[in-house]
């Protein structure tokens, strides 16, 4: 199944601040239909509640890293693109 983009955000992130696609790290869901749908596959529910408020997910395939961009220098730089998030 395909990933959804928010296309209001998207517009947001290219237009005012300018943030490289290869950067677009989902941060935020507002529920588990949403995680599923823009970030990932739920693989555990870390805190029990109604509803659950924090998850493991295993995330979709990010977008191609432009090594252009200095930030892919740095070795902390890997944790954009963390699988298991």
């Amino acid at each position: 199944m395909p990933f959804l983009t928010d296309p209001v955000a998207k517009e947001i992130v290219l237009t005012r601040w300018a943030l490289p696609e290869g950067l677009h790290v989902p941060i935020a869901a507002a529920d588990e239909a949403a995680i599923r749908n823009y970030i990932g596959e739920i693989e555990q529910v870390l805190s029990a509640g109604s509803p659950p408020k924090a998850f493991l997910v295993n995330a979709k395939e990010p977008p191609p890293i432009d090594l252009r961009l200095p930030i892919w220098q740095l070795a902390t730089s890997s944790v954009f693109f963390q699988r298991r998030q």
